[in-house]
């Protein structure tokens, strides 16, 4: 009879060892952050899941909100059983490049080991490498190598290289440092004078085009990067900025990410495809500033005429060659079609306009005897990168 007792006892003692050792372990966290893409806007909703070691989602889910307009959040005794979360929100951003908030949403997420790191930025390099590091995870590689690998690999669209092995969620476009000033600079450059939906066209093309091999190979999203790149105005951008983080009572110390922006400008082979172009003919003018020659006649209307591309801009001054009067030239500005006319006198004449995919065209005539040189300005480029003489 003892002996059946022991025996019932023993049993007893194993199921409940083994009962404990199936059990999963519970921690509990405190994460706090912020998503910047510009800053994110408060009330916007915050999702967190929890993942499995191989980064699938484990069902468990989390939701908090955006604090304020500088794009913060915090969830605290956060349960898991992992230590692995995927974190996204979708939402309205300020804007650095127009200076204003987005019209529509786009979506920023992260893959974090919150044993590793619980202050958490969501930005556009967590967003990118997620699903690269899915895959590496996937197919073999540890967490920490997968996260280092896609972080060199997004370095490396942009000609970056860093030894640092800091992960992105730990960057800050407001604070100085090598690391946070790529992130500002990858992130203006993707943001560009696209709007949202652009915005998310081109960010979900990236993070799948690189998904499996790491390598941006498609030359349409190569030429995206390098077309909004050359097209930045860095020092509006910082302005923009400063006073978006001084209206929030940030006093912010500028990281130098413009030398980031020209190294990439410099090293890419990318093709910048948004050309500024000249037809030979609008309205059935014949376009002075065209690269065909004229062989003009005196009373007869012309056109200066430029098309376009969205996010380009153009300064085009004309005036009378030295040792010739100005008798004889005019606009016929009240038949003016996008261009803003400045010193319209007869010593010189300035035509400005910014690119949102138009053709800009204003009539123009002159009379002999003269000749006009013309000086023509791409991209608020201070030389001229190209000019004409009509005679």
């Amino acid at each position: 009879m003892k002996r059946n007792f022991f025996i019932v006892l023993t049993l007893i003692g194993l199921l409940i060892s083994c009962s404990k050792e199936n059990e999963s372990v519970t921690n509990r966290y405190n994460i706090n952050g912020f998503f910047q893409k510009g800053p994110f806007v408060k009330g916007t909703t915050v999702s967190i899941s929890e993942l499995n070691n191989d980064l699938s989602q484990t069902g468990k889910t989390f939701n908090t909100i955006i604090l304020d307009d500088k794009g913060s959040f915090e969830i605290s005794n956060l349960e898991l059983t992992s230590s692995y979360i995927y974190i996204t929100a979708g939402g309205y951003f300020y804007n650095e490049i127009e200076d204003e908030l987005s019209n529509s949403t786009i979506a920023l997420s992260a893959i974090v080991d919150v044993q590793s790191n619980t202050n958490i930025n969501v930005n556009i390099i967590t967003t990118l490498e997620s699903e690269r590091v899915k895959y590496l995870v996937e197919n073999g590689s540890t967490f920490e190598d997968a996260k280092a690998q896609a972080r060199n690999e997004i370095y490396g669209i942009f000609g970056y290289s860093s030894s640092n092995t800091d992960h992105p969620e730990t960057y800050n476009i407001t604070q100085t440092g090598d690391n946070n000033s790529i992130l500002l600079a990858i992130s203006v450059i993707i943001l560009g004078t696209h709007s949202e939906a652009e915005l998310t066209e081109l960010i979900s093309g990236i993070y799948l085009d690189i998904k499996t091999d790491g390598i941006l190979d498609e030359a349409k999203l190569q030429s995206a990067l390098i077309n909004e790149a050359k097209l930045l105005d860095i020092n509006s951008i910082k302005n923009n900025l400063k006073n978006k983080y001084s209206d929030l009572g940030e006093n912010i110390v500028f990281n130098e990410f413009e030398k980031h922006v020209d190294a990439f400008i410099n090293k890419t082979d990318y093709v910048f495809t948004k050309i500024i172009g000249y037809p030979k003919v609008v309205n059935s003018l014949l376009n002075v500033i065209s690269d065909t020659s004229i062989n003009w006649t005196g009373g007869v209307k012309y056109c200066i005429a430029a098309d376009l591309p969205k996010g380009t801009s153009i300064t085009v001054i004309f005036k009378p060659t030295p040792g010739y009067t100005s008798s004889g030239i005019g606009i016929w500005s009240m038949e003016n079609d996008g261009w803003t006319i400045n010193n319209l006198n007869a010593d010189s004449t300035n035509l400005q306009a910014n690119g949102t995919g138009q053709i800009v065209s204003v009539p123009f005539q002159f009379g002999p005897p003269t000749s006009i040189d013309f000086f023509i300005y791409e991209n608020n480029s201070a030389i001229p990168t190209n000019t004409k003489v009509i005679q």
